[in-house]
């Protein structure tokens, strides 16, 4: 889902009907998500429907929950699932619900104390827009029967919990990943980084997506990335995809291991794809000069996709010895080798080279880059001239 409804277009979201339901299992574990299902029935006679990124039902981010303690405080929590379509339109299908039909789906909260709750769910009606127009998407929906949980501290209710989601997790269910990593369950993380040397690359690719979900990376994990790209890299035929997965997960990581692993694979990792994304990976998170260093070692050629990934990640880390590079590259004789240098070259502030070439870019031959030319060039100019003199 995308656009929330807006008042004015009240009216037309009513045309859109539909009824809530929510389940969870009685008992729940402190320090643990609880996780819900919730179904969706459309009770109207017009269809209406979802965006689909990743899993094959509703985003639970457009649901929230309101949890009401036995002493009958209230807190409001937004629901999750592995279908988050926040960001990621650009890859959603639209999925109809028919009248009449309904869709249950997966949704986990934050943890909660020890306590008795009661937890209702409600979720907004949403429109999109089609040739500028609003247009009704998504029906307003509430329970109206409150589903009653207890939150204990149970140790052996706790460790069956973890193991269930470890072994989903690993077996691929996209649910359980997103719950591991959204609420760093401790237990899983650490089977998932163990999984990274598995002998079995699939495996080590499962661990590879819960990691890269976290939202803080756990200490040595560099180190543990590190020793699982060597592991492969001794291999006669070294995984490609699971190489490429590191890298990514290197990236996030961006401490000094998590650097060595990425030039492990750009140095002797096999050419061709699983370079590119190895040098791709070499990113601003990646502070170190050596990975600028290496991304220079590749910088050189244009015409090769490597080398353009390279030169992206130079000109996103501001490098100034890339402006000259750039400058030269704008004066060469073929249109596509320009653009991709123009294209870069306005990443760069009030670098007098800069702004040289831009002026000079005004005249190319290429309509496309003297429009952009012009109008960066008179945006600078204008914030330039307004700077006060200096003698």
């Amino acid at each position: 889902m995308l656009v929330p409804a807006t008042p004015g277009l009240a009216a037309a979201a009513d045309q859109l009907k539909g009824s809530l339901k929510a389940a969870a299992g009685p008992v729940h574990v402190v320090g643990l998500p609880v996780l819900l299902e919730l179904e969706i029935t459309n009770t109207g006679d017009k269809a209406f429907a979802y965006w689909k990124v990743r899993g094959n039902y509703p985003d639970a981010n457009d649901f929230v929950a309101t949890v009401q303690d036995e002493r009958g405080g209230r807190q409001e929590v937004r629901l999750s699932n592995d279908n988050v379509t926040s960001g990621g339109a650009l890859y959603a299908r639209s999925v109809k619900i028919e009248p009449g039909q309904s869709v249950r789906f997966p949704a986990a909260m934050a943890p909660l104390p020890a306590g008795t709750y009661r937890v209702t769910v409600r979720g907004a009606a949403e429109t999109y827009t089609i040739n500028g127009k609003e247009v009704p998407q998504w029906p307003a929906t509430e329970t109206t029967e409150a589903v009653e949980i207890e939150v204990a501290a149970d140790a052996d209710r706790a460790a069956k919990f973890e193991r269930d989601l470890l072994a989903r997790a690993r077996a691929g269910e996209r649910f359980a990943q997103h719950v591991a990593a959204e609420y760093a369950v401790a237990a899983v993380i650490e089977g998932m980084t163990e999984d990274l040397a598995a002998d079995v690359p699939e495996a080590a690719v499962e661990a590879v997506k819960v990691l890269r979900g976290l939202r803080e990376m756990p200490a040595g994990l560099g180190g543990k990335v590190r020793t699982a790209v060597d592991k492969q890299l001794a291999r006669k035929k070294p995984d490609k995809s699971l190489l490429a997965y590191l890298a990514y997960l290197a990236e996030k990581i961006g401490d000094d291991d998590a650097l060595e692993a990425v030039l492990a694979i750009v140095r002797r990792g096999p050419a061709g794809e699983v370079r590119l994304t190895a040098v791709q990976a070499l990113g601003p998170q990646f502070k170190q000069e050596k990975a600028s260093k290496a991304l220079w070692d590749y910088a050189g050629n244009v015409d090769n996709v490597v080398g353009r990934a390279a030169v992206n990640n130079l000109a996103h880390r501001r490098d100034p010895d890339l402006i000259p590079v750039l400058v030269r590259l704008m004066s060469d004789r073929d249109v596509e080798r320009r653009k991709f240098a123009f294209g870069h070259l306005t990443r760069y502030g009030g670098d007098r080279g800069v702004f040289e070439a831009l002026e000079a870019a005004r005249r190319d031959t290429d309509p496309s880059i003297r429009e952009v030319a012009e109008r960066e060039w008179r945006r600078r100019k204008e914030i330039r001239d307004k700077r006060p003199a200096t003698d």
